[in-house]
């Protein structure tokens, strides 16, 4: 691989850890408030839990 393949790669992973990073956060802020919601507030989001799911198979998947 040469210099411009390997910095393509370097980037790559980059963005990936990124997008790992910042979906992690999502889940666990989307599953917080999902719990508030439910159990304080007695008031569940629609498609919350489908939404964590999606999003948690994708990180399973990614990383």
């Amino acid at each position: 691989m040469g210099k411009i393949g390997l910095k393509i790669w370097k980037g790559l992973v980059h963005l990936q850890a990124w997008f790992l990073l910042i979906a992690g956060m999502f889940v666990t802020v989307l599953v917080f408030i999902e719990v508030m919601l439910r159990y304080v507030f007695k008031a569940p989001l629609f498609g919350v839990e489908e939404l964590i799911c999606f999003i948690a198979m994708w990180l399973y998947f990614i990383g």
